[in-house]
């Protein structure tokens, strides 16, 4: 883990992460799993010519143990969502067997030291973790984006955004980070599979939608990997509630 990288999170809220961080620890059989899964993802109801699955979990960081959550519901607040915070928005669950695969708990781990080391966790906490597979699939007619469009901080006290696949046909999906509402910051467009971007909630962020060129099938997959303290979003149930 490069130090130079982690200080940049801890300094200034974002930070791009290479693939080869990921690549030493997910063998090609894992990522191809991975990627094939998003091709039989259902339809996300709430629209957006998007495709989804998500699950939550608890994390113990002293025992090392992760456990699926009873309830699988996923809110966001209008702060952090004006379009559809406030709703109780139910998707369907990662595939198990995505879900037990050795280089997904690498991953979730990775992550985890990252953010802590990053000084956004401490490392002691029973800590919420979401996993959310999003394929933005536009067509020749009608793009394909995020909720929420723009920019906006996310609830989650830190939020790992991994690219999986990429269609040479897709325009669009660059990540927009900013300090305001009207100045953009940075602009990084993940290219290739495990080119990843983490953020806090000291930056606003967003994706552009994502078109087709032509009339060539287009997608953009990625896994969002969240964590956040089990006690704040409890705060944060009871507050929507």
């Amino acid at each position: 883990m490069s130090q130079h990288i982690v200080n940049n999170f801890r300094n200034n809220g974002y930070a791009v992460l290479d693939p080869s961080y990921y690549t030493d620890f997910l063998s090609y059989g894992d990522l191809s799993s991975i990627q094939a899964s998003y091709f039989s993802l259902a339809s996300d109801p709430y629209g957006g010519n998007r495709y989804r699955a998500y699950s939550r979990f608890t994390y113990d960081p002293e025992s090392k143990l992760r456990s699926l959550q009873v309830t699988q519901n996923y809110v966001q607040t209008t702060k952090a969502n004006s379009s559809d915070g406030g709703k109780v928005r139910k998707f369907p669950p990662i595939e198990e067997k995505i879900i037990q695969l050795p280089g997904i708990d690498r991953l979730i781990d990775f992550n985890f030291k990252f953010a802590v080391e990053g000084g956004r966790l401490d490392g002691a906490d029973l800590i919420d973790i979401g996993l959310h597979q999003i394929r933005y699939q536009p067509d020749c007619d009608h793009p394909s984006y995020s909720s929420p469009l723009w920019l906006h901080r996310d609830d989650e006290t830190v939020v790992f955004i991994h690219l999986f696949n990429l269609s040479s046909s897709s325009i669009g999906g660059d990540n927009l980070i900013s300090r305001n509402p009207t100045e953009i910051e940075y602009i990084v467009r993940l290219s290739e599979p495990l080119h990843s971007l983490v953020v806090d909630r000291s930056v606003m962020h967003a994706v552009t939608p994502v078109g087709a060129v032509g009339k060539m099938p287009a997608f953009r997959d990625i896994l969002l990997v969240t964590f956040e303290k089990c006690v704040d979003i409890y705060s944060r149930s009871q507050e929507i509630a």
